[in-house]
């Protein structure tokens, strides 16, 4: 497996961080009181990671770029949960595929509503047969972009057979109750009081739905460490400028070796985490038992470094880096929350143990 980035990526990459630094910052942009749109230059990212060509990410390698700068730029926009989750759901349904071109276009906004309270189980929504329907009762947490969508993928289960649905955000009973998240994106948790779903909303059902679901996850994990190496790669050089512009005993922070060899530690827990997202991204096609082993590995090495680096970034920073105010604490933010989704270091380390007693 190659683990190098050729030039014509590369390039490519930068054209993007020059687009996403002309832009301004998107810091500012997380708060806005609207829900963040897709832009044109999104777009034209997005078509990169949808299913194409018979794999689950169409360009994997310029995905992972494009998710590492639009780390760097504190992208407001919730790429992964809204974009990538959702395509993955649907795009392997005909009578749903057409959905993700509405995705890609920026038309229509999905959010996907899959954890559930106090426990781990993705599908403990009751769902009760009647009458050529299903009754859907319950409630599903954390829906980052639910506030705003008008289409919900939903996991339940009738009995022991899983489903998956796709339902309308103005169902009747179900409601969306909105707040934001500690990084400063918006997310619901989405109420279904009696709602009826009609089998016309039924992506998969059964062994499928567990799989499809288990499935997008991966995929959606995988692109989530991509997105922490780019808020580590900014937080390393924006450490790295204010050591170089502070000065203490005559002589800026950054001529102190204790300062470097700090940086060092910093730069090479990012490096490891570049290098773990990027075999979990070249490895979603894998079998399932590798695929789920990778993005666990990515997961688990990406998490350390993530409070590695941010950690570290905020105490180099000394009393500044306390204060609301100074961008590098809204990267911290961000990175404290993508630790804690798709499963937290526990979930993942339980998991690659499970993994590697089978293989």
């Amino acid at each position: 497996m190659d683990l190098t980035w050729c030039d014509d990526d590369l390039g490519w990459a930068a054209i993007l961080r020059e687009r996403l630094a002309s832009a301004g910052t998107a810091a500012d942009a997380s708060h806005a009181a609207d829900r963040p749109r897709l832009t044109l230059g999104d777009i034209e990212v997005a078509r990169h990671a949808l299913p194409g060509s018979g794999r689950s990410l169409a360009a994997p390698e310029r995905t992972m770029l494009a998710m590492i700068e639009h780390g760097r730029a504190l992208s407001a926009f919730p790429f992964v949960e809204t974009l990538i989750l959702p395509a993955q759901l649907l795009a392997d349904s005909p009578a749903f595929a057409s959905q993700v071109g509405l995705l890609a276009g920026g038309l229509v906004d999905i959010a996907v509503a899959w954890q559930e309270p106090d426990t781990i189980e993705n599908f403990a929504l009751r769902s009760d047969p009647c009458a050529g329907c299903w009754r859907i009762t319950g409630r599903k947490v954390i829906v980052v972009g639910g506030p705003g969508a008008c289409r919900f993928v939903v996991s339940a289960r009738a009995g022991n057979t899983a489903q998956l649905f796709l339902l309308e955000a103005a169902s009747t009973g179900l409601s969306v109750k909105p707040y934001m998240t500690i990084d400063g994106r918006f997310a619901a948790d989405v109420v279904f009081d009696d709602v009826r779903v009609g089998p016309e909303c039924l992506i998969a059902c059964g062994d499928a739905a567990e799989v499809l679901l288990a499935r997008a996850l991966d995929v959606a994990t995988a692109v989530t460490c991509a997105h922490a190496v780019g808020l580590m790669r900014f937080l390393i050089d924006a450490t790295a400028r204010f050591l170089t512009g502070r000065r203490q005993f005559g002589q800026a922070l950054s001529s102190f070796q204790v300062l470097q060899h700090r940086m060092v530690d910093m730069s090479l827990h990012v490096e490891l985490a570049e290098s773990a997202s990027l075999r979990a991204m070249l490895s979603l096609d894998l079998a399932p038992n590798r695929r789920a082993l990778a993005v666990s590995a990515a997961k688990i090495t990406t998490g350390e470094a993530a409070r590695f680096v941010g950690q570290n970034a905020i105490q180099l920073h000394g009393g500044q880096g306390m204060r609301d105010a100074t961008v590098v604490t809204r990267y911290f933010r961000r990175l404290t929350a993508i630790d804690l989704s798709f499963g937290g270091a526990q979930h993942h380390l339980a998991r690659v143990s499970d993994l590697a007693s089978v293989t």
